[in-house]
């Protein structure tokens, strides 16, 4: 069988086998008062402590474990709603999980600004804005927002500031005192989890509603079983990931810009955006000119590599770069964390790209 590269880790991200081997032992519900549910509690203990130390939150700190990303952050926006009656703003070009809660909310009746750029996110505030609601990141082009600017305006105004930080945070240093949120989000597969697990911490006298409810699990701010192997192995990704950060971002960066520098000599006409931007260490976009996106990315996946143009009609990357003059030919490579052979990779790319050349002759 031939070699398969997944160069689309943002939307494929393989969970830690370690993450997996933790989750095997336990079963069972901590909230029974028998010795089968009391003896998990110290092992939960341990998960959530890794969980704090991992963003460095304050003891003080709420924190609720949710099924993933998209949960976590539908709680933050119904809480804020319910407590208050002004604007939410955030990015138009923002990822999905905020995006269409926002939509939903605005069909509701609710207020909601989406502004073009990030660079105008502040002159968007005002007195009446409830919430700003960001990613740390805008993935697909591997460009890390300016979080910590946007707290600072979000201070000054005092406005609720919630930030997802699902795609930078093993990758970035995303702190809880560097970043000034009210509300952190996560998606655990992002640290290596398994998927179905989630975060959400939120600042001490914020306003928190359940969006589930139950018989108080999780101290009321959500209802329903929980999940005591996905959490132990949600700890443990943690855990792995704050030890690990430093090292893996240096070595993310390293295998990124040997990819670049790799793939330029095998394809000399190819470019790099954004290879002077403030960007994730892992993500790669690559334009090739005279080449559609789309043909290139079926012949890819014929061959074994898995990049990406987007996520279907939701903001593809056409629309992220809609002033981009090659922005038909882009393409985003998000690479895992080990590459086993990066030459097969970067000659399977050349090959096909040559290939198309003669279809391509007149664009």
């Amino acid at each position: 069988m031939a070699a398969e590269f997944c160069v689309d880790s943002l939307s494929n991200p393989r969970p830690d086998p370690k993450a997996i081997e933790a989750m095997l032992p336990w079963y069972g519900n901590p909230f029974c008062p028998h010795d089968l549910g009391q003896r998990l509690l110290p092992h939960i203990e341990k998960a959530e402590k890794a969980l704090y130390d991992l963003v460095e939150a304050p003891s003080d700190t709420t924190f609720v474990f949710t099924s993933g990303q998209s949960e976590s952050i539908n709680q933050v926006l119904s809480s804020v709603t319910l407590a208050k009656k002004g604007p939410i703003v955030s990015f138009a070009h923002d990822i999905a999980p905020i995006i269409f809660p926002l939509s939903h909310l605005e069909k509701e009746g609710h207020r909601v600004t989406l502004v073009d750029k990030m660079d105008s996110i502040e002159q968007a505030l005002t007195d009446e804005t409830a919430l700003l609601s960001i990613s740390s990141s805008q993935p697909l082009l591997g460009l890390l927002h300016p979080i910590r600017e946007c707290a600072r305006a979000c201070r000054a105004r005092n406005i609720l500031f919630h930030v997802d930080v699902s795609y930078s945070l093993a990758r970035d240093m995303m702190l809880w005192n560097d970043i000034g949120a009210d509300y952190l989000t996560f998606g655990g597969e992002h640290i290596f989890a398994p998927l179905g697990t989630g975060a959400l911490f939120a600042k001490k006298g914020v306003p928190l509603s359940p969006l589930i409810f139950g018989e108080g699990e999780e101290e009321l701010h959500r209802g329903g079983a929980f999940n005591v192997p996905l959490f132990i192995a949600f700890g443990k990704a943690a855990e792995i990931t704050a030890l690990a950060r430093t090292g893996f971002i240096l070595e993310q960066t390293r295998l990124r810009d040997l990819f670049e520098k790799k793939l330029t000599h095998a394809i000399p006409d190819v470019e790099i955006l954004f290879r002077d931007a403030k960007r994730l260490p892992h993500v790669s976009v690559l334009a090739f000119p005279k080449i559609r996106n789309e043909l290139l990315l079926f012949m890819l996946n014929e061959r074994g590599v898995f990049a990406s143009m987007g996520g279907g009609t939701f903001q593809p990357i056409e629309e992220q770069l809609a002033s981009h003059p090659l922005a038909q030919n882009a393409l985003t490579f998000s690479l895992p964390r080990e590459i086993e052979d990066i030459d097969v990779l970067v000659q399977t790319i050349g090959d096909t790209v040559e290939s198309l050349r003669p279809l391509s002759e007149g664009l």
